[in-house]
């Protein structure tokens, strides 16, 4: 969704166009979880490197400068889901 080419041109080819909205803060944390849990990184320290340093400036760059979406989804936290409790039948973004 970044209003920069080349990515804009990918951004006009789409039929819709969605964006998700999450806290910064939180993010960095599903982010950090991700990483680790993937074995893209080694530890802890790496993980935090990576969201800081790639992902979260991309992200905010993103957010900065979007072109124009069709809907707006907020993610937010299920804690239900978050442990396993959900019924598998809806996931939170």
């Amino acid at each position: 969704m970044l209003d920069k080419l080349p990515w804009s041109t990918a951004a006009s080819l789409m039929d819709l166009r969605w964006f998700v909205e999450v806290d910064f803060d939180v993010a960095r944390r599903r982010l950090v979880d991700r990483h680790l849990k993937a074995g893209i990184v080694a530890n802890l320290k790496e993980a935090e490197k990576r969201a800081d340093e790639n992902d979260l400036i991309n992200g905010k760059e993103i957010a900065q400068y979007m072109v124009e979406v069709d809907d707006v989804v907020v993610s937010r936290e299920d804690e239900q889901w978050a442990h396993g409790q959900g019924n598998g039948s809806t996931y939170p973004i």
